[in-house]
């Protein structure tokens, strides 16, 4: 009898929580500006940039969308993820822009434009200093590259 009320305690436990699991993974958006890929300022370091971004985003099965020589649009799937962004190479270092994703739980300013609430477990909404939030393997993912 112990037993089946420990196990009951447990599920109840278990299934009250559930709702809230996604936002453990929510964390505030990192940004990646002026980030520097080669410490040099050479000629060609435009190009030799792109080629770095280019093999890293193959490395890392990003999937290039677009590529104009200035700017490449990547995109990344991680088993139900789907994360896009664009590179914007500056000489020597990059920005890179977030444009889209599915189920990465993105919200604009903390708030989840499907429910219009704030997503209190990652910090924001509450106060000052708002930000947009994203799943906490963005920054690692876009790191990769």
């Amino acid at each position: 009898m112990k037993r089946f009320i420990s196990i009951g305690i447990l599920s109840f436990l278990v299934f009250a929580a559930a709702p809230f699991a996604h936002a453990a993974f929510i964390s505030p958006m990192p940004t990646f500006e002026n980030q520097i890929v080669l410490k040099s300022a050479a000629p060609d370091a435009a190009k030799k940039v792109h080629d770095a971004i280019l093999s890293a985003a193959a490395q890392y099965k990003w999937r290039v969308v677009s590529d104009n020589g200035e700017t490449l649009r990547l995109n990344l799937v991680v088993r139900k993820h789907e994360l896009e962004v664009d590179v914007h190479i500056l000489g020597s270092a990059v920005n890179v822009d977030y444009v889209s994703s599915v189920n990465m739980g993105y919200a604009k300013d903390g708030i989840d434009a499907s429910s219009d609430h704030c997503n209190y477990v990652s910090g924001a909404c509450s106060g000052g200093g708002v930000k947009d939030v994203i799943h906490m393997h963005y920054g690692k993912w876009v790191k990769n590259l």
